[in-house]
């Protein structure tokens, strides 16, 4: 039986490192004609997602992370494009279609891990687990149609106080979108965050650049 089965997993084996590749081209592709568009643009907030994940990467360079912690994985494109960059790298999705649609697309890669849930809730219980430092992109809030919404816009505030208090002074927490952080739906206000920060994490460097909110050890 085992002799029967190796000619079929190869092939699928070959398929889906086709399929890879064309993920792969199809997002440099895009990001290629979304950097300039957004260059031409004058650099106006959101920037491609290219340009966070690219963040993501010097932050991991920085930091020696190798583990990567992600609030709301959408259409996983950060997990495909950090896959080699991270040993493990775990997404939180509260939308049950989201979640469903990228297991079936990253179920081939054994560093990705998915959870299904409200991340303000299950982001506790995840990092007990890790004891070694990480990037955490949280990113886990409403968004419109298309998106989970849970009891509120966004659950950053309870993904803060858990992260925030972690022992691990390697860790880095780097949250999108800092537009909406007006004190509007859920949102604190910039000002409100950055003593937030101080309160709990004295020594922490906290920057806004490119629509990211950058917290940090020196």
């Amino acid at each position: 039986m085992k002799t029967l089965l190796r000619p079929f997993l190869k092939r699928i084996g070959l398929l889906q490192r086709r399929r890879d590749r064309l993920r792969a081209r199809r997002f440099r592709n895009e990001s290629n004609a979304a950097l300039k568009a957004w260059e031409s643009a004058g650099r106006p907030a959101p920037p491609p997602p290219i340009v966070k994940y690219e963040r993501i990467i010097r932050h991991q360079m920085r930091s020696g992370a190798k583990i990567f912690v992600e609030t709301g994985t959408w259409r996983g494109d950060s997990l495909f494009y950090l896959r080699k960059r991270f040993a493990e790298l775990h997404s939180i999705e509260f939308m049950p279609e989201l979640y469903t649609t990228n297991v079936k697309a990253l179920r081939h890669l054994p560093n990705v891990f998915l959870y299904h849930g409200d991340s303000g809730i299950l982001l506790s219980a995840l990092v007990r687990n890790i004891r070694l430092p990480c990037v955490f992109w949280l990113d886990g809030h409403y968004s419109g149609p298309g998106t989970g919404r849970s009891e509120s816009d966004t659950p950053i505030l309870a993904e803060l106080d858990v992260l925030l208090v972690r022992n691990q002074e390697r860790d880095t927490i780097l949250i999108d979108d800092a537009r909406l952080f007006t004190g509007n739906d859920g949102y604190p206000t910039m000002e409100s965050l950055r003593k937030l920060v101080a309160s709990k994490r004295p020594q922490a460097l906290f920057r806004v650049e490119d629509d990211v909110i950058e917290i940090w050890d020196a």
